[in-house]
């Protein structure tokens, strides 16, 4: 399971904010980082693994029950509504 943070691995949230500080500098670090996390998750799947991915924001009080309820339901193999 990865449990990827806002900041640094994800531009397409509603919670991301681009730094206004080093702005290009972030830009290209956040890139990649996503370019290597699908590299990573890829290198992973190839071995057999299922990789279940968790974001930051979807473990907000509003969205935890949800977000948590679905994760055990992918473990087990079961359907995620």
């Amino acid at each position: 399971m990865a449990v990827f943070g806002m900041a640094t691995h994800c531009k397409y949230c509603k919670y991301y904010v681009v730094p206004k500080t080093r702005t290009d500098w972030w830009l290209q670090k956040i890139n990649n980082n996503i370019a290597n996390d699908h590299k990573a998750i890829a290198a992973l799947q190839q071995l057999g693994y299922n990789v279940i991915t968790i974001w930051e924001c979807q473990l907000k009080p509003a969205l935890v029950e949800n977000t948590l309820t679905a994760l055990v339901k992918n473990i087990l193999g079961q359907a995620v509504e």
